[in-house]
């Protein structure tokens, strides 16, 4: 298995998803970004559809990465640019937080459907958790659906 960045947070969790078998870990990944979505507010019909297919489907929805790919874009320039704008007094503080949240949400979703379970699975969560900053209950949403 390859490192993934959940081992910077998470080693134990990364072992885990080391001996899943690969439904298991697209069940992870999916839950990861629903926990991710739900708890930063983002709604956009891509990650909608995304959920849906990863939920209804064996086989990850791979047509989808372009789009989600500049959806995160779009996100991330957000972010940057309500970060720089609060960096030089011209924006609301918290805003861009909020924003860079949003942005890992997507990603987390962006992950999800990559060919690669493990990858989609430990990426997932460690987008999810950047959006977050909830591990403890997101470690206990990916142990269910580990346990499927």
């Amino acid at each position: 298995m390859s490192e993934t960045r959940l081992d910077l947070i998470d080693p134990n969790l990364l072992t885990r998803l080391q001996t899943a078998s690969e439904p298991a870990l697209r069940r992870v990944a999916l839950a990861a970004c629903q926990f991710a979505l739900k708890r930063t507010g983002l709604v956009h019909p891509l990650l909608e559809q995304a959920l849906r297919e990863l939920a209804s489907n064996p086989a990850p929805p791979t047509h989808l990465g372009a789009a989600l790919e500049q959806l995160v874009e779009s996100l991330d320039e957000i972010y940057f640019d309500l970060h720089e704008a609060a960096e030089i007094g011209q924006a609301e503080g918290a805003g861009w937080k909020v924003a860079f949240c949003k942005a890992r949400a997507a990603q987390a979703v962006y992950f999800a459907v990559t060919k690669d379970a493990y990858i989609a699975a430990s990426e997932s969560i460690y987008e999810a958790n950047a959006a977050t900053k909830d591990l403890d209950s997101l470690r206990r949403v990916v142990i269910e659906a580990l346990q499927g």
